[in-house]
């Protein structure tokens, strides 16, 4: 894979981020629609070459399994990259509902993990 192509996939939060926190690191699967075959090795294929990602064959015979910290990657950013280079998500109604949901919670962490903690008056 060469950095241009890789480029595109990668989601970095900018460096000022505050300390992180346990419970970044995701394991999320992809799937595919059966057409065009083959999409599923030439995506482990693609994504095994980038840094801080663990790609593996998923339990669906159409997925794959990534493992990723959200400091690095995002599920939104994986999907949309692949997406651009051609490959066929399964838009079926159970994983759209599971898209959705981890969009929404991985935007949420990062946006709770790069604001500064608030502290608030305790009583005594």
């Amino acid at each position: 894979m060469t950095p241009e192509r890789a480029r595109p996939l990668a989601h970095r939060v900018p460096e000022s981020r505050a300390a992180l926190r346990r419970g970044t690191v995701k394991q999320r699967e992809i799937r595919f629609t059966p057409m065009p075959p083959g999409q599923t090795e030439r995506a482990i294929e693609l994504l095994a070459g980038l840094e801080y990602l663990i790609v593996s064959g998923g339990p669906h015979p159409h997925g794959i399994t990534v493992t990723y910290d959200l400091v690095d990657y995002s599920f939104q950013g994986l999907e949309r990259a692949l997406r651009n280079l051609g490959y066929h998500l399964d838009n079926a109604l159970h994983c759209k509902i599971v898209r959705a949901l981890v969009y929404f919670s991985e935007k949420t962490q990062l946006r709770k993990l790069m604001e500064p903690a608030r502290y608030t008056a305790r009583r005594t």
